[in-house]
């Protein structure tokens, strides 16, 4: 079933005006981010106006979320009870350890940051941000998915090179095998996952395909590769599955900072323990 254009660039409109930071909109600045001709962008807004989805301040003219959303979000907290005790969970574990944790989960072929706790105002991460499921972002949703998938969520970032590949495979299958999942990915490099996908097929150049392939064994190398005195430890993160089994959502904590194997093995444990509480069922992820 083909996408709905009409659709996506309604909920375009949404998430511009959603994201962390946005601030109040006009009309010329919303049309001008996402590239709408002046009836559709006018159309649009009347529309999601009339639903209180969106609301226009008749003084300053900008644009705002509306209290319809907050009506449809109240309703979808009720219909997700697991994400509910995820959060707190992640709330638990940022007040026991000092540091961010957060609640990840996976919208079609985006991981996304649905839930994010910090003791401090200025450490925040893009909540509500996409980014793409691909090589080496997500793995710990990947490691317990099957090899047709596995293979996809590879594809997806460019990876051909067969010792890249392996290398891979096995960090996919030591993580299923342990429960858990650290890298050292910073917020600055998970974009360029997304951008090293794009550079390559055709109309790219053998040359700029080299250094594609060069700069993503480079970070793939450095998210596999263990603690040391040059990586800070970016992420923990454990699987919480639901009844079918798959990986429902990651419940991450966020240290920033230099760790030992036993620190990551200590952590993680914690982690761990929390999402055990969390599964629904006993599927096969769950062990």
């Amino acid at each position: 079933m083909s996408a709905s254009p009409p659709t996506a660039r309604a909920l375009d409109v949404l998430e511009l005006l959603g994201r962390p930071g946005a601030g109040d909109l006009r009309f010329s600045d919303i049309a001008r981010e996402l590239d709408l001709t002046q009836a559709t962008g006018h159309a649009i807004l009347t529309t999601l106006e009339e639903r209180g989805w969106v609301v226009r301040d008749p003084l300053e003219k900008t644009y705002a979320l509306g209290p319809g959303l907050a009506v449809l979000a109240g309703r979808a907290e009720t219909a997700r009870p697991l994400v509910v005790a995820a959060r707190a969970r992640a709330r638990e574990l940022q007040v026991a350890h000092g540091c961010p944790a957060s609640v990840i989960e996976r919208v079609a072929g985006s991981v996304v940051v649905t839930a994010f706790e910090t003791g401090s105002p200025g450490v925040t991460l893009p909540v509500g941000d996409h980014l793409p499921y691909a090589a080496p972002l997500g793995t710990a949703f990947a490691a317990w998915e099957s090899p047709a998938e596995q293979q996809a969520w590879r594809e997806r970032s460019g990876v051909t090179d067969p010792g890249l590949i392996a290398r891979l495979d096995a960090h996919l299958a030591t993580v299923r095998e342990r429960g858990y999942e650290y890298d050292h990915m910073t917020p600055a490099m998970a974009p360029l996952v997304g951008l090293v996908g794009t550079l390559r097929g055709e109309g790219v150049s053998p040359a700029i395909q080299s250094v594609v392939q060069a700069l993503l064994g480079q970070i793939v190398a450095e998210q596999i590769d263990g603690p040391h005195r040059d990586h800070e430890v970016s992420t923990v993160s454990a699987p919480v599955f639901g009844p079918d089994g798959r990986v429902a959502l990651l419940l991450s904590v966020h240290p920033g900072k230099r760790m030992t194997q036993r620190q990551v093995a200590t952590l993680a444990r914690e982690v761990t323990t929390a999402t055990a509480d969390l599964q629904p069922s006993t599927g096969e992820g769950a062990r």
